[in-house]
């Protein structure tokens, strides 16, 4: 497993990680930068004892929430296009 690095600069992937059709960083960078930003949102707002989400508001516990259900969602997908490229 890759270590862990939190809002890493984008960097160039090289032509030999790169398959020709593809013109990006492949589905397995997009998943790991995904779940980094899920876990560390999600620990931001309950990890570590934080009493942020009891004093937020529900409008914006909401929000986060929200935002944490489309980054899992993301992560899912993202997960799905590696395993097929994986796999076939």
């Amino acid at each position: 497993m890759a270590r862990r690095i939190m809002a890493r600069r984008r960097t160039p992937v090289s032509r030999s990680a790169v398959a020709p059709s593809n013109t990006g960083p492949g589905a397995e960078d997009l998943l790991e930068n995904k779940l980094e930003q899920l876990t560390s949102l999600l620990w931001c707002c309950h990890g570590g004892g934080n009493q942020w989400s009891e004093d937020a508001g529900c409008a914006h516990l909401n929000n986060v929430i929200w935002l944490a259900y489309e980054l899992a969602r993301e992560a899912r997908e993202l997960f799905q296009r590696a395993e097929n490229r994986w796999s076939g």
